[in-house]
């Protein structure tokens, strides 16, 4: 019965080593990508690109607003000239 439990600890230990390789790679091209992100520990970095990613999208919503506003105006200065 224990040469049964063993293979597949092992295959679950190799299946957890590899996960934990590619979140540590990950993790490692995430903190490149963060200035300074290559000193913080990760639960840091994270929040610094949670924050980053927030503020990213505030910003989409501001330039998609402007960009409707010049839309706006452009189609009503073309009805003034009709």
């Amino acid at each position: 019965m224990a040469g049964c439990i063993g293979p597949s600890l092992s295959m679950q230990s190799v299946a957890a080593r590899k996960r934990r390789k590619r979140i540590s790679e990950k993790t490692q091209e995430l903190a490149r990508l963060i200035p300074g992100g290559t000193k913080m520990n990760t639960a840091d970095m994270l929040q610094v690109a949670f924050n980053y990613v927030k503020f990213l999208q505030a910003q989409l919503a501001i330039l998609q607003l402007v960009t409707c506003s010049l839309e706006h105006r452009s189609a009503k200065k073309e009805e003034e000239y009709l």
